[in-house]
């Protein structure tokens, strides 16, 4: 989740090592590198040298995973959102008739390639 190893590191404060267990079961930790470094010269482990502090996946504020319906909707979103976006920034370069002229050229060639795509990816009814 975006964010989860900055908060992480808060999470760690003054201690040696900060370690979760997320919702779906994994963990993630995060160690001080001087910590590890000691460890492997002595053959210890990093929290011989300090704290370890458990941290709740609650404070990491990490929801849970999107359903495949919500991706496909928010990847459906990004789309269009780009699709809207190419339309407006071509029309603000419009200045003259003839731009005018060859702004909706396009877009109409734009709308014409989608509904020949919609038609061809239309699911059979029935």
């Amino acid at each position: 989740a975006r964010g989860v190893v900055r908060r992480l590191r808060v999470a760690l404060g003054a201690a040696v090592a900060a370690a979760a267990e997320l919702p779906d079961g994994s963990r993630v930790s995060i160690v001080r590198a001087w910590a590890l470094h000691r460890a492997r010269r002595t053959g210890g482990r990093a929290a011989d040298f300090g704290d370890v502090v458990t941290v709740s996946a609650r404070r990491l504020r990490i929801a849970p995973a999107p359903s495949a319906t919500g991706q496909r909707l928010r990847h459906r979103l990004r789309r269009l959102y780009a699709g809207v976006r190419a339309v407006l920034v071509r029309m603000a370069r419009v200045r003259t008739p003839r731009q005018a002229w060859w702004f909706l050229q396009w877009l109409a060639g734009a709308v014409r390639w989608g509904v020949a795509r919609l038609v061809r990816h239309r699911p059979n009814a029935g």
